[in-house]
This record gives structure tokens, C-alpha cells and sequence, in this order.
């Protein structure tokens, strides 16, 4: 999540696992693609910077911080159907969430234009991603640039080329897009490298690129 080009923000993903009591216990069982921002959308509710709860990928059940800064939680957010919206809303806000249904060929997926290959089995669940851009080839197929959660040993340093029309995955058919906020001290130090001095009290500042 950034305000500009020079201020970026990394979250770790375990503040929803460990910060959510709805969570305990569950961490493992999957969820639904906007559990996690209903959950940042609470009062005084959210995701705690790396810095300071650093993110530990060999053990879900960590407690949650008590020693951090206020987390930062999201205004709210929304649901994006329809191809040129999503790529509209990537161009101008930066990248989105979506879904796609996993086959078991997708494991060993390590480069190029991923497409399912005929007779593999589905799993039931699907899998969360972050669309970070798209890009057409020169005979006019097209794919999404997809950000997955599975490490930079998996795919092309962590991330996939998707074949835009597959049916069988439904990746980019619902894209969902939040509305972050930051806290007043952060934004003290936004407006002061802007020249400004001067914030009003109580008002919540908006971050319009997404980037996290």
C-alpha cells in the first residue's frame, strides 16, 4: 500500500490469523475472499506492518502483537465484475484481488502462459491471488500477471502468467478492490513531505495506490 511512489507499506498477513478471534483455531481451513477485509474494516482493527510483527511462514498460531503501532485497516471495499473495470481499476489504483478455481497441475506450474491441461483433477477450494497487470501477445491472447501466496520457489519468482479467457479457472470473472486508510500520525509525515504543516483533527486520509 503506498501514497506515492517513495512510501510503501508491507503488512503481514498473519495479523488477520492471529488478531481475529473468529480465526483461532481455523487458520488452515480456508475462508472467503472478503473475511479478511470485513475483519480489517473494524475498529481499531487491521494489519501490522513486517516491521514490527514480522511475518513467520513455519507457524501459523502467533499471538498477536501487543507491543505495535495502531494497525492499519481499510474505509471499506468493493466488488469489480467485467474485464476493462478491473483493468481500468489496476491502471489507476493498482493491483487487485481475485480467485481461480486449482487443478492439480497448477503446483508444478514454473513458467510461461499457464492454461489448464485436459484431465487433471479440481480441488474443491479455490485459490486467492493478487492481479498485478496483464499483457496481450502478438496472435491477441491475453493473460493476467498473478501474484500468488505460495513463495518465490513456486512459479516465476512467486508470481504466474494466466490465460485470460480459460473458463475452467474464472480468474478476473469478481475482482475485489479495498479502500485503505491511514492513521493521523502517518499521515503527518505524508503531508509534511508535501509541504503541508496543517491536518485536521479526526480526519481519516486516504492512500489511493494499492500496492500490498
Amino acid at each position: 500500500m503506498n501514497s506515492d511512489p517513495h512510501q510503501r507499506y508491507e503488512f503481514n498477513p498473519q495479523s488477520y490469523t492471529s488478531c481475529d478471534p473468529k480465526m483461532k483455531g481455523k487458520e488452515c481451513e480456508g475462508g472467503y475472499l472478503s473475511s479478511a477485509y470485513d475483519f480489517a474494516r473494524g475498529t481499531n482493527k487491521g494489519f501490522y506492518e513486517t516491521s514490527c510483527f514480522p511475518y513467520n511462514p513455519d507457524k501459523w498460531d502467533v499471538e498477536c502483537p501487543e507491543q505495535c503501532d495502531d494497525p492499519f485497516g481499510i474505509k471499506d471495499y468493493c466488488f469489480l465484475q467485467d474485464l476493462e473495470n478491473i483493468k481500468r481499476e489496476i491502471m489507476n489504483n493498482g493491483p487487485v484481488i481475485s480467485f481461480l478455481f486449482v487443478y492439480t497441475d497448477f503446483f508444478a506450474y514454473k513458467e510461461g502462459v499457464y492454461q489448464v491441461i485436459d484431465n487433471v483433477s479440481k480441488f474443491r477450494q479455490y485459490q486467492t491471488v493478487k492481479i498485478i497487470g496483464w499483457e496481450t501477445v502478438e496472435n491477441g491472447d491475453s493473460y493476467w500477471v498473478v501474484e500468488n501466496s505460495w513463495g518465490e520457489t513456486w512459479g516465476e519468482d512467486g508470481t504466474a502468467r494466466v490465460k485470460q479467457d480459460d473458463e475452467k479457472l474464472v480468474l478476473g470473472a469478481i475482482a475485489l478492490v479495498p479502500r485503505p486508510t491511514i492513521q493521523r500520525d502517518h499521515a503527518q509525515e505524508a503531508a509534511a513531505q508535501a509541504g503541508s504543516d496543517k491536518l485536521d483533527e479526526g480526519k481519516q486520509w486516504d492512500i489511493p495506490g494499492i500496492a500490498s
